[in-house]
């Protein structure tokens, strides 16, 4: 009886390490494959006519806006929306990249990548959210920022403008719904592009 125990002790023994060590890689491998699956959710606010949707446009088009607003049509979900240039609503777009880091674009220039069709070729995945800045829809912004839950609020300031009352508003409520005083970046672009794109962007990370 007491050779039978060892007998299947040394049977048992080897196989411990063995086990122990699957359930250590196995939760690190789920989150590894779990961290380059995750799609990093972006979203935009700032003062109206800042250029949120314009910028939002150009990002998933990859060609710059034409000066009239070519690029925000691309974002707007309502009629209204295109005819005045202001976004009223929640709008969503995606951006995809490839093992390497490229962009994931349409062979048909000008033309989107259908989302599912993204989904399935793109190694990592951006979702940007477009919040609306006139302070008519400031409720739908935070719905916005409080729904779609963000890793990071992008403050859009217009080249143009500077930074408004509707500005402040909106950066201080990412603040206040991030719960983080310190989680700022803040850079210019000395790029040249268009009016309508050019921007100043302080992020706020949730």
């Amino acid at each position: 009886m007491e050779v039978q125990e060892r007998g299947a002790d040394a049977a048992v023994e080897p196989q411990g390490p063995l086990s122990n060590q699957r359930e250590h890689e196995t939760p690190q491998a789920a989150d590894a494959e779990q961290d380059a699956l995750r799609t990093l959710r972006l979203a935009f606010v700032g003062n109206v006519d800042s250029g949120k949707s314009s910028l939002i446009g150009t990002l998933i088009k990859g060609e710059l806006d034409d000066g009239r607003g070519s690029s925000r049509l691309a974002i707007f979900r309502h009629k209204h929306e295109a005819e005045s240039g202001r976004t009223s609503s929640v709008a969503t777009a995606y951006l995809g990249f490839d093992a390497g880091g490229e962009q994931i674009l349409s062979r048909r220039a000008g033309k989107l990548l259908p989302w599912a069709e993204l989904a399935r070729v793109a190694h990592k995945r951006v979702q940007l959210i477009d919040l609306a800045g006139h302070e008519k829809y400031l409720k739908t912004t935070v719905f916005g920022l409080t729904g779609m839950q963000p890793d990071v609020v992008v403050v859009v300031v217009g080249a143009n403008m500077g930074v408004k009352r509707m500005t402040k508003e909106h950066l201080a409520i990412a603040v206040a719904v991030s719960g983080r005083q310190d989680a700022f970046d803040l850079w210019g672009g000395d790029v040249e592009v268009r009016l309508t794109s050019c921007c100043c962007c302080c992020c706020c990370c949730c």
